[in-house]
């Protein structure tokens, strides 16, 4: 994805090769910020960071984020793997939340956006209510 991007700089608007860099510049933050905030450190419109994911092929914001995500979290050593006792609280942290991008990634395509806001949101309610999370293959 991230090879995609750099091969398609000549051809973006300068506006958008901003947004395009700040991606390539560091590409798990990109993945986790709001909007407001990836268009303030582009130095560009809300609509221009829209604009751009969608002329990298996505529906928008969300569905390009959600593949960067996994895009990038391909390369972490925890993924797939379960929690073990002797874990670190960084490294269950690690693992929990590469799990979720996998399990996110692997249902993307069969599922609607809607539906995958809907999870998304479950899962947070979840956690704010402190319950626990289990993620089953």
């Amino acid at each position: 994805m991230l090879d995609r991007i750099t091969a398609s700089l000549p051809s973006l608007a300068p506006a958008e090769q901003r947004v395009a860099k700040l991606v390539l510049t560091d590409p798990r933050t990109f993945a986790r910020l709001p909007v407001r905030e990836l268009a303030e450190r582009a130095h560009v419109s809300k609509p221009t960071v829209v604009r751009f994911c969608r002329s990298m092929g996505y529906d928008g914001l969300a569905d390009f984020k959600l593949k960067l995500a996994g895009s990038v979290s391909e390369g972490v050593p925890f993924i797939h793997r379960s929690v073990d006792a002797d874990d670190k609280t960084g490294d269950v942290l690690v693992k929990v939340v590469d799990n979720a991008v996998a399990a996110f990634l692997q249902y993307r395509n069969a599922a609607s956006t809607v539906a995958v806001e809907r999870a998304a949101e479950a899962i947070a309610d979840t956690w704010k209510k402190g319950k626990r999370i289990e993620f089953y293959g």
